[in-house]
């Protein structure tokens, strides 16, 4: 008997592109560093500064795009695993935010060779973010303690000049004598500090979702939001701040890079391109999903870095001439199946080129997963292919199958896509299993003792 779980079918129907909408991103470059478990990217002047949750930080040659290599490495001694979460390449100094270790202060020359001038901390200060003001100040997003303003002109001594509370500062750039914050569960807030002894809030404005990443650039503001997506705020005045357009990416809006028209996100499950006018809009143009985490993110010129968790990736915005390939689902699950049964999705093959995409072969090793299509076909430059894939168990252990397209895709000519059958993890629809854990005010608690009551479960870590 054939089940057709339709639940499913709608679920990933979410999943599918953006209709009107090209990837516009042509891949240059992918390549491992020698730091993994990336979070952040910043360029500037040929060069990028990408961050780690692993092995530290990677300064990367990319004055060819096409080629990247990484010229330098910075491990932190005073940070678990030498991990930063973000940093700042300034005129000469680079520095960081490593959140319970202190700030670390290097000199970078031409050759982009660091050498550490001095470690920062003020109390127990949590630092999350960094901007430097030319050669002489350091503005610290230091969450919950707010933004501190250090003097590094000296930077082998630096020494606190002020400080100004704030409900959570997690990300802060600076222009002229503004820091600009991204005050995490409150929204914009604007600290001027032209006297650095003594900071002032001079504007707020409230927002959606959970601030995490700030860029300032041709009198706008650009927040990431989260899962609010991206906010775009007129700061012409900086004492009254108001919202000139927002859009709600497709995911969780976590960093974001910005040139003279394009806001470029790291929206977690994909990359996404969004054009911004002088009237105050936001338009999608751009994205691109490889299935892989999306963390970090910057954009100059036309060309789009992008931190993918284990990989640099590196791509040029724009209409591309061949043919590319996006495919709608990267990783899927299919529900608990009996065998004898069957279960089918579909994923959406779409050609954002300019030239007719011919799949030419499809890699697939287990008869237990199937496609309704075979190759080669075609789909036209802006037009789609819906393929159905078929699972059909012959065993109820967990299975997990790579199904690879090969076609005359441009830059990507082998795609593969991550399916997974009965596999050992809880599904939706699963049992939950049953357990005992201690409560914090004394006794147990069981989940079987809680049936027929509403039960919410929270999920904590700390990184």
């Amino acid at each position: 008997m054939k089940i057709k779980r339709f639940t499913l079918l709608l679920f990933l129907l979410i999943g599918l592109p953006m209709t009107g909408t090209a990837s516009n991103l042509e891949r240059l470059a992918n390549t491992n560093l020698p730091n993994f478990e990336l979070l952040d990217v910043e360029h500037r002047s040929g060069f990028l500064a990408i961050t780690g949750g692993l092995m530290g930080t990677s300064i990367v040659d990319v004055r060819d795009p096409a080629n990247p290599f990484a010229v330098e490495e910075y491990h932190d001694a005073n940070c678990l695993y030498s991990r930063l979460y973000n940093t700042f390449i300034g005129e000469g100094i680079f520095a960081g935010g490593g959140r319970n270790c202190p700030i670390p202060i290097l000199s970078i020359d031409e050759g982009r060779q660091l050498t550490v001038q001095s470690y920062h901390r003020t109390e127990s200060f949590n630092y999350e973010d960094v901007a430097i003001v030319g050669d002489t100040l350091l503005v610290a997003a230091a969450h919950t303690a707010g933004i501190e303003i250090v003097d590094i002109s000296n930077p082998r001594f630096p020494a606190t000049l002020g400080i100004i509370p704030l409900n959570n500062a997690w990300a802060v750039r600076v222009e002229g004598e503004y820091a600009y914050v991204a005050d995490d569960g409150f929204g914009l807030s604007i600290v001027d500090f032209s006297d650095p002894t003594d900071p002032r809030v001079v504007g707020q404005l409230p927002t959606e979702g959970s601030p995490k990443d700030i860029r300032v650039k041709n009198g706008y503001v650009f927040l990431a939001l989260g899962d609010a997506g991206i906010a775009m705020i007129d700061v012409s005045d900086p004492a009254s701040p108001f919202l000139a357009a927002q859009y709600n990416t497709s995911g969780l809006a976590s960093h974001i890079g910005v040139n003279d028209s394009l806001v470029a996100v790291a929206d977690w499950d994909d990359v996404e391109i969004l054009k911004y006018g002088s009237g105050g809009t936001l338009e999608l143009v751009g994205r691109k999903n490889d299935g892989k985490r999306v963390m970090g993110v910057e954009i100059s010129d036309d060309i789009v870095y992008v931190a993918e968790w284990n990989q640099l990736r590196i791509y040029r915005f724009g209409e591309i001439a061949g043919a590319d390939l996006d495919i709608s689902l990267m990783d899927i699950h299919f529900p608990r199946t009996n065998i004898g049964s069957s279960v089918d999705t579909t994923i959406v093959f779409t050609n954002d080129g300019k030239s007719t995409l011919t799949i030419q072969s499809i890699d697939v090793s287990f008869d237990d997963f199937s496609l309704d299509l075979k190759p080669p076909f075609d789909v036209l430059p802006g037009g789609q292919r819906t393929v159905t894939i078929t699972y059909t168990p012959t065993i109820l252990d967990g299975q997990r199958e790579t199904i690879t397209f090969n076609s005359n895709d441009t830059d990507d000519p082998s795609l593969s896509v991550v399916v997974w059958g009965n596999d050992v993890d809880l599904r939706v629809g699963d049992p939950a299993p049953d357990f005992t854990l201690p409560l914090l005010d004394g006794g147990e608690v069981t989940l079987s003792e809680l049936r027929g009551q509403i039960v919410v479960l929270s999920f904590f870590a700390s990184w």
